[in-house]
């Protein structure tokens, strides 16, 4: 696993590299959980806007994952955003070479 800031996936290219992470190994129908009980099944990853355009996940927790169970997404209303999954985590530190600088395990003790 791996936890970032939050304000550092926050750009429009980072989440197009994240959902064509997906889109590359095929994964295209995901699953949301949210805090607020809401469950949804999310049918085109491509389209799906994941935490950009929604306040909702600025002040909550919310996971995204997908039938295989092999990785997850945890966005957490403390300003991080965690991926798990062995595959998952390797391809981000493939493609973010500054993603060692940007990790955020101790959100309690942070100064914003």
């Amino acid at each position: 696993m791996i936890a970032f800031d939050s304000d550092y996936l926050d750009t429009d290219s980072k989440l197009i590299e994240i959902k064509n992470i997906f889109r590359d190994r095929k994964i295209m129908d995901i699953y949301e959980f949210r805090e607020d009980g809401i469950s949804t099944k999310i049918s085109n990853i491509v389209d799906y806007d994941f935490w950009e355009t929604e306040i909702y996940f600025w002040n909550n927790e919310s996971f995204w994952f997908d039938s295989s169970k092999d990785w997850i997404i945890y966005k957490s209303h403390e300003g991080t955003t965690t991926f798990g999954g062995l595959w998952l985590v390797n391809k981000l530190k493939e493609l973010w070479s500054d993603w060692n600088e940007n990790i955020s395990w101790d959100t309690k003790n942070k100064s914003r």
